[in-house]
């Protein structure tokens, strides 16, 4: 199953929300135990950190993608309507259906 560009963009939107939720959670709790500069706390939030930065920045990049290659009724440079919608034709000459 290929998923389009902006579904994608969507699930990494969620994942990079998903894990600053784990990572305030996570340091407020460790917070509370008194644990929040041990080593394994550090590492861990770090990773968080590198999760939340690549997804958040892959979310961003997919959601501003052109969908040309998702979208084979569209042409190459041809940009949608106001509404969004796309203004190619649904049959293109010269191309049988």
């Amino acid at each position: 199953m290929e998923l389009s560009t902006r579904v994608r963009a969507r699930l990494y939107a969620v994942t990079a929300v998903a894990c600053v939720v784990w990572l305030v959670q996570s340091t407020m709790q460790s917070n509370a135990d008194g644990s929040l500069w041990h080593w394994t706390t550090i590492v861990f939030s770090l990773s968080l950190l590198i999760v939340i930065g690549y997804t958040a920045y892959r979310a961003v990049s997919d959601w501003n993608h052109d969908d040309v290659a998702d979208r084979p009724d569209r042409q190459v440079g041809q940009a949608p309507d106001q509404d969004g919608n796309d203004t190619a034709p649904a049959h293109q000459p010269g191309i049988r259906p």
